[in-house]
Protein backbone atom coordinates (compact mmCIF):
# COMPACT_ATOMS: atom_id res chain seq x y z
CA UNK A 1 0.00 0.00 0.00
CA UNK A 2 2.40 2.29 -0.63
CA UNK A 3 1.59 5.61 -1.62
CA UNK A 4 5.01 7.79 -1.61
CA UNK A 5 8.16 6.72 -2.96
CA UNK A 6 10.11 9.81 -1.80
CA UNK A 7 9.98 9.86 2.45
CA UNK A 8 13.14 11.58 2.69
CA UNK A 9 11.82 14.80 1.58
CA UNK A 10 9.93 14.19 4.89
CA UNK A 11 10.85 15.47 7.98
CA UNK A 12 10.35 12.90 10.57
CA UNK A 13 9.31 13.32 14.60
CA UNK A 14 9.90 10.78 17.22
CA UNK A 15 6.42 10.59 18.50
CA UNK A 16 3.14 8.53 17.63
CA UNK A 17 -0.58 8.63 18.70
CA UNK A 18 -2.28 5.18 19.17
CA UNK A 19 -3.84 3.58 16.25
CA UNK A 20 -7.17 3.72 17.45
CA UNK A 21 -7.21 7.28 19.38
CA UNK A 22 -9.67 9.73 17.72
CA UNK A 23 -9.03 13.30 18.90
CA UNK A 24 -11.87 15.48 19.33
CA UNK A 25 -10.50 18.14 21.29
CA UNK A 26 -7.28 19.81 22.33
CA UNK A 27 -6.57 19.15 25.98
CA UNK A 28 -4.48 21.98 26.81
CA UNK A 29 -0.65 22.35 27.99
CA UNK A 30 -1.48 20.42 31.22
CA UNK A 31 0.18 19.63 34.26
CA UNK A 32 4.52 19.04 32.21
CA UNK A 33 6.48 22.36 32.84
CA UNK A 34 7.61 22.47 29.90
CA UNK A 35 5.03 20.55 27.97
CA UNK A 36 6.36 17.50 26.04
CA UNK A 37 6.34 17.48 22.32
CA UNK A 38 3.50 15.50 21.20
CA UNK A 39 2.63 13.02 18.02
CA UNK A 40 -0.14 15.36 16.95
CA UNK A 41 1.56 19.09 18.14
CA UNK A 42 -0.32 19.10 21.51
CA UNK A 43 -2.45 17.19 23.43
CA UNK A 44 -5.82 15.93 22.13
CA UNK A 45 -8.78 14.59 24.42
CA UNK A 46 -11.10 12.16 22.60
CA UNK A 47 -12.42 8.60 22.17
CA UNK A 48 -10.94 5.08 21.75
CA UNK A 49 -12.25 3.53 18.84
CA UNK A 50 -10.65 -0.44 19.46
CA UNK A 51 -13.62 -2.86 18.45
CA UNK A 52 -15.38 -3.54 21.22
CA UNK A 53 -15.70 -0.48 23.23
CA UNK A 54 -17.85 1.74 21.65
CA UNK A 55 -16.10 5.04 21.40
CA UNK A 56 -14.93 5.05 25.17
CA UNK A 57 -13.46 8.56 26.66
CA UNK A 58 -10.93 7.19 28.54
CA UNK A 59 -9.62 9.69 31.78
CA UNK A 60 -7.79 12.59 30.91
CA UNK A 61 -4.70 11.72 32.24
CA UNK A 62 -4.90 7.95 30.68
CA UNK A 63 -5.15 10.16 27.17
CA UNK A 64 -2.43 12.11 27.99
CA UNK A 65 -0.20 9.21 29.16
CA UNK A 66 -1.30 6.73 26.72
CA UNK A 67 -3.52 7.94 23.84
CA UNK A 68 -1.29 10.51 22.79
CA UNK A 69 1.60 8.77 22.77
CA UNK A 70 1.38 5.67 21.24
CA UNK A 71 2.51 2.01 21.65
CA UNK A 72 -0.22 1.57 24.38
CA UNK A 73 -0.17 -2.62 23.63
CA UNK A 74 0.44 -3.62 27.07
CA UNK A 75 -0.30 -0.68 28.49
CA UNK A 76 -4.34 -0.22 27.69
CA UNK A 77 -6.46 -2.96 28.49
CA UNK A 78 -8.95 -2.36 25.68
CA UNK A 79 -5.21 -2.08 22.90
CA UNK A 80 -6.50 -5.64 20.55
CA UNK A 81 -3.88 -7.59 21.11
CA UNK A 82 -4.48 -9.00 17.70
CA UNK A 83 -3.85 -5.29 16.61
CA UNK A 84 -1.83 -4.68 13.16
CA UNK A 85 -0.04 -1.19 14.49
CA UNK A 86 1.16 -0.28 17.45
CA UNK A 87 1.39 3.26 16.59
CA UNK A 88 0.87 6.00 14.06
CA UNK A 89 3.41 9.22 12.96
CA UNK A 90 2.98 11.97 11.00
CA UNK A 91 5.05 14.05 8.77
CA UNK A 92 4.66 17.38 6.81
CA UNK A 93 6.43 17.71 3.85
CA UNK A 94 8.30 20.24 1.80
CA UNK A 95 4.91 20.22 -0.32
CA UNK A 96 2.60 20.56 1.84
CA UNK A 97 1.49 16.58 2.26
CA UNK A 98 1.18 15.13 5.02
CA UNK A 99 2.41 11.22 5.25
CA UNK A 100 1.11 8.86 7.97
CA UNK A 101 3.60 6.08 8.95
CA UNK A 102 1.98 2.98 10.92
CA UNK A 103 4.62 1.21 12.81
CA UNK A 104 4.95 -2.07 15.04
CA UNK A 105 7.39 -3.16 17.36
CA UNK A 106 8.94 0.37 16.46
CA UNK A 107 9.58 -0.32 12.70
CA UNK A 108 7.86 0.94 9.98
CA UNK A 109 4.66 -1.21 9.00
CA UNK A 110 3.34 0.72 6.19
CA UNK A 111 3.16 4.57 5.08
CA UNK A 112 1.02 6.55 2.73
CA UNK A 113 -0.43 10.26 1.76
CA UNK A 114 -2.85 11.66 3.92
CA UNK A 115 -6.13 12.21 1.58
CA UNK A 116 -10.23 12.24 2.16
CA UNK A 117 -10.17 8.26 1.66
CA UNK A 118 -8.76 7.33 4.71
CA UNK A 119 -10.77 6.31 7.33
CA UNK A 120 -10.71 7.41 11.01
CA UNK A 121 -9.60 7.86 13.03
CA UNK A 122 -6.63 7.66 11.20
CA UNK A 123 -8.25 10.77 9.18
CA UNK A 124 -9.16 12.70 12.38
CA UNK A 125 -5.28 12.08 13.73
CA UNK A 126 -4.32 13.46 10.65
CA UNK A 127 -6.41 16.97 10.99
CA UNK A 128 -5.48 17.39 14.17
CA UNK A 129 -1.95 16.86 13.64
CA UNK A 130 -2.26 19.97 10.44
CA UNK A 131 -3.75 21.98 12.91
Amino acid sequence: MREGSNLIAYRCTRQMACPFFEPRTKLGEGPLDPPPRLPLGQAWGGVCVAPGFSRHEPEESEQRDICNTGYARGRCERFPSNSEADAVRFSAGRDGAIVYILEKDHSPLRFGIVNDQLESPLLEQAKAFSK
